[in-house]
This record gives C-alpha cells, sequence and structure tokens, in this order.
C-alpha cells in the first residue's frame, strides 16, 4: 500500500500582510505599490488631458527620461519632489496620506481612483 505525502500549507489561513511580514519583503512591496499606484494614476490623467511623455517633460522642464521613469512603477529612486512636479505638470495635487498601522488596524489599498 502506498503512502500519500501530504505537504501542510503554513501560509493557510494568514493573511497575505503577515506572509509578507514573515518573508520579510513587506516594506518593499509596499513601497512599489505606492510607487505603481502614482505611475497609473499619473498615466491615467495623461491619456485623458491628451499629454504626450514629450509634453510631460516639457512641463516639468525636465526630460523625457525622467518621465518614463516616473511613469515606471518600478522605480525605487522617484522622490517626492519630482512627483509634485509631475503632478502639478498635469494641473493635478499631489497627496500622501498615512492610513493605519502594522499593529492591526484597518489598512487601505493605494487610491487607484481616476484622476
Amino acid at each position: 500500500m502506498k503512502k500519500h505525502h501530504t505537504q501542510v500549507n503554513r501560509h493557510l489561513g494568514s493573511s497575505f500582510e503577515s506572509w509578507l511580514d514573515e518573508e520579510g519583503i513587506r516594506e518593499e512591496v509596499e513601497e512599489r505599490s505606492a510607487r505603481c499606484a502614482l505611475a497609473i494614476q499619473l498615466a491615467r490623467a495623461m491619456e485623458r488631458r491628451g499629454v504626450s511623455q514629450m509634453e510631460l517633460a516639457r512641463r516639468m522642464k525636465t526630460s523625457r527620461a525622467v518621465v518614463q521613469r516616473v511613469l515606471d512603477g518600478g522605480n525605487p529612486g522617484l522622490t517626492f519632489k519630482t512627483a509634485q512636479k509631475a503632478t502639478a505638470a498635469l494641473g493635478l495635487h499631489l497627496v500622501v496620506r498615512v492610513v493605519g498601522d502594522r499593529a492591526g488596524s484597518p489598512r487601505r489599498e493605494p487610491d487607484l481612483a481616476a484622476v
């Protein structure tokens, strides 16, 4: 008679946040998530306003390469100053919120509402 080997999933029933904590990657994932949310919002605003990357660069008084880095949600070098310049160049305001805590307060997902 064959024995069946069953593997127990130690993450079963745990939250995504607790898994990120266990893996030691929560901070990195949250930072990238925020950058991606900003990049998505900026790209949507550009599309709605008919603004190209070249035009946004002109308005920001910078290069198109900088705009491409802003629109790359994976760019860890994005600064608040550059993010603010990009939003202002689109006639928008950059708003930063602090919500919840890591000790169990309710968390909000990045706001991807239409800009």
